[in-house]
């Protein structure tokens, strides 16, 4: 069964690099790959499982969709790839935070934690 992962990024090469990270890191892995919280709040609810939500955005901009509770009704982990909340913010979630700009090996010790 392969490993479903989420990416919502707005620019289409961060996008591109993050999917090729997860690829090669990754045996059979699914990724689906979305440029607003939007779309992918409507590409997720047909998704029966994923392992990881990459979500581009502020911890304000997450928490006013729905994708926080679909993804851990799905049994997701969130990771948001931003560097800009404060620790106060950072500590009320229990998402995993990678700044920008981002390595290879940030993503991979991100993804220890799940």
């Amino acid at each position: 069964m392969s490993q479903k992962f989420l990416i919502v990024e707005r620019d289409p090469l961060i996008c591109q690099d993050l999917a090729e990270m997860l690829a090669m890191s990754h045996d059979d892995v699914a990724i689906i790959t979305c440029h607003s919280l939007e779309e992918a709040e409507s590409k997720l609810s047909d998704v029966e499982r994923l392992k990881v939500a990459f979500l581009s955005s502020s911890i304000a901009k997450i928490s006013k969709t729905k994708l926080p509770m679909r993804v851990t009704e799905i049994g997701g982990r969130i990771i948001v790839i931003n560097g800009t909340e404060a620790a106060e913010e950072k500590a009320a979630t229990d998402w995993i935070f990678v700044p920008r700009p981002f390595t290879t090996a940030m993503i991979e010790a991100a993804l220890r934690e799940v």
